[in-house]
């Protein structure tokens, strides 16, 4: 087992590692959850960086190293990329014409991709199974930008969290673009991580493998962009090197199978919805939320904690996508935030069914096309969630969880959750006006 520590460009890889674990996970969570989350997520790698003999002088280099990420990443450019040798490369149908509504348009499914068998013997057994692939139902309409563009959203879990320490928890993601290859480079080149194992415009495959168990592989395979990151591996023996051995058991396959992929035309909306050019100030604005919410000093707004790229900020500037944060306008501290998907009812016919089996209800709500919404709402510790359609458009409102923290704005949550719908209905108002 290794017991020297990293130096060169062996540290200035894993630091880069850990600086995408951190955004990529923040980049996923709630604003109002954001700063608990990052502080385990630092925590973890305050004591990989200590573990690695890094000391407190290479602890503050990682952490000072690490930019927070907004809601999502996306980057730009570069030469193609080296594919594996195959015997016989596949190639699977894809269609030829614009589907009615968005779907994948990579003709392979996670299972193809990802080999279940594979991955769980990757990860090992800690006692939890791993299930999926199952999409997210906390998704919030803008965050399904990226599968109305027709991506392959994939997600394994056993249920716990993987950041937070002696939970066992163990989980996988995948998302796979077809579309956006000069922005997965110019992701690549931010981050100046670039390794030439499966060519130019690739960052890893990599893997820190104490405290995280993390490896990932992100970048330019074939035709498409590739984000797929494992946490929770069963590793405490292995050192990184070996843990990214064999985590070559995923990544090979994956990208024989990608390479040999030809995407299918984007899903072509019709009409564009006008709201593609809305803002914050235009769907959420911040005068007539602070008077529902009771808060005078409020704001809303799309905040971003570091460069807008990644999959996700593509996504969104090319759907037209919104995420507005409500919270202080005198600090950084949300308590709701509001997503917009345009053009996104399809996102509320395909996940419906699994947000009532989610333990939502159906509600009256006049602004809606068929006039109702599914709220989601009866667990404090869980985010209160709205969805409806409005004018074509997916419209979501998210409040935080009631934790009574010292630093939490808990009148603030309880009175967004109180007055979800009241908020739901000032956006769709303002929908309805932009639609017309």
């Amino acid at each position: 087992m290794r017991t020297d520590p990293p130096n060169g460009e062996e540290l200035d890889r894993l630091l880069a590692g850990m600086k995408a674990e951190v955004m990529a996970r923040v980049a996923q969570e709630q604003p109002a959850e954001r700063r608990a989350l990052t502080d385990r997520i630092l925590a973890s790698i305050l004591a990989a960086a200590l573990l690695l003999g890094l000391g407190s002088a290479g602890a503050a280099i990682a952490l000072g190293a690490l930019p927070l990420a907004g809601d999502d990443d996306t980057p730009a450019a570069g030469g193609s990329p080296a594919v594996l040798p195959t015997a016989s490369p596949r190639y699977f149908p894809v269609e030829t014409e614009a589907p009615s509504r968005p779907t994948s348009r990579l003709g392979v499914t996670c299972e193809q991709v990802v080999v279940a068998e594979d991955l769980l013997a990757f990860l090992g057994d800690v006692g939890s199974p791993v299930t999926g692939p199952a999409s997210d139902p906390s998704r919030m309409a803008d965050a399904a930008a990226l599968e109305q563009l027709g991506a392959l959203t994939c997600t394994w879990s056993n249920g716990a969290d993987p950041s937070l320490p002696d939970t066992g928890g163990q989980d996988a993601t995948l998302t796979v673009l077809p579309e956006g290859l000069a922005a997965a480079a110019e992701y690549v080149e931010l981050y100046q991580s670039a390794d030439p194992t499966y060519g130019p415009a690739v960052q890893g495959p990599r893997c820190v493998a104490n405290p995280m168990g993390f490896c990932e592989l992100v970048g330019v395979i074939g035709s498409t962009w590739v984000e797929f990151r494992v946490r929770g591996a069963h590793a405490e023996s292995l050192s990184d090197d070996e843990l990214r051995t064999r985590f070559l058991s995923l990544t090979d396959p994956l990208v024989r199978v990608l390479s040999a992929v030809e995407p299918a035309p984007r899903w072509d909306p019709g009409a564009a919805s006008p709201v593609a050019a809305a803002s914050c100030d235009d769907l959420a604005p911040a005068p007539d939320l602070a008077a529902v919410i009771g808060e005078p000093d409020l704001d809303t707004g799309a905040r971003w904690d570091g460069p807008r790229v990644g999959q996700y900020a593509y996504a969104a500037d090319q759907t037209g996508a919104v995420r507005c944060h409500v919270g202080f306008a005198s600090s950084d501290a949300t308590f709701a935030q509001v997503g917009v998907l345009p053009n996104g009812a399809w996102g509320v016919d395909r996940y419906r069914d699994g947000w009532l089996a989610d333990g939502g209800e159906v509600i009256a709500f006049d602004a809606a096309t068929d006039g109702t919404a599914v709220l989601r709402c009866a667990d404090d510790s869980r985010s209160c969630r709205f969805d409806a359609v409005v004018s074509g458009d997916w419209v979501s409102v998210s409040a935080s969880p009631v934790r009574g923290g010292e630093y939490e704005p808990t009148a603030q949550i309880e009175a967004s959750r109180a007055h979800i719908v009241d908020i739901a209905a000032i956006v769709a108002q303002r929908v309805r006006d932009l639609d017309g």
